[in-house]
């Protein structure tokens, strides 16, 4: 496209889900998983693609990642896994070493609300099994039930507002990007897609 550049930042044989970190202990990278490897991977500034942590059922088929609220937060500082193929959300420390932090059903997608509107619980999709939060200590608790969700994220501010938009693959309330208020409350945002993912 006139005006856009693309750069090659590395190969990697299956990823699912990318994440940029904050810098900090987490170093200048993208982290990445990688659903063929189970495990992840990140990539530097120079293109190179190195190994960060795995091992199965830590990061079996990871999908979706997001990092904690930082030291001072009641989650830490870990990297937060949806494992889709060993059901569970797991955290890995900034060394690379995994742990189990819940079990779950099949998850999709995990996320923090940045704006404190509608929890500082971390959120996770069950995939076409509805979102739940989980508090720090692992428990888990249903937040929006009969959505068939499996990608999901919050607004950053300015004109999207900062409010939740989920993919949405049943009729009600109907087939695309789907809006869900801090109630739970889902409503249609954008229509006429097929099979949106992510």
């Amino acid at each position: 496209e006139p005006g856009f550049d693309v750069t090659d930042l590395g190969d990697s044989p299956g990823p699912k889900g990318a994440v940029c970190s904050p810098g900090g202990v987490w170093g200048d990278y993208i982290y990445i998983g990688d659903s063929n490897a189970n495990a992840i991977e990140r990539i530097d500034f120079f293109d190179t693609v190195s190994f960060f942590a795995g091992g199965a059922p830590d990061t079996q088929f990871p999908v979706g990642m997001v990092f904690g609220l930082g030291p001072a937060s009641n989650f830490g500082t870990f990297l937060y896994v949806a494992s889709y193929g060993s059901q569970r959300i797991t955290r890995v420390d900034p060394s690379g070493i995994p742990s189990l932090f819940a079990d779950s059903l099949v998850v999709s997608d995990v996320t923090f609300d940045p704006s404190g509107t509608y929890s500082t619980d971390l959120f996770w999709v069950e995939y076409f099994g509805g979102i739940h939060t989980i508090t720090p200590g692992g428990v888990s608790t249903p937040f929006a039930t009969g959505i068939q969700s499996s990608y999901f994220r919050f607004g950053p501010g300015g004109a999207w507002g900062t409010g939740l938009y989920a993919t949405s693959n049943n009729a009600v309330p109907g087939i695309g990007i789907i809006t869900i208020d801090s109630f739970g409350n889902s409503s249609l945002f954008s229509g006429g897609m097929n099979i949106p993912e992510q």
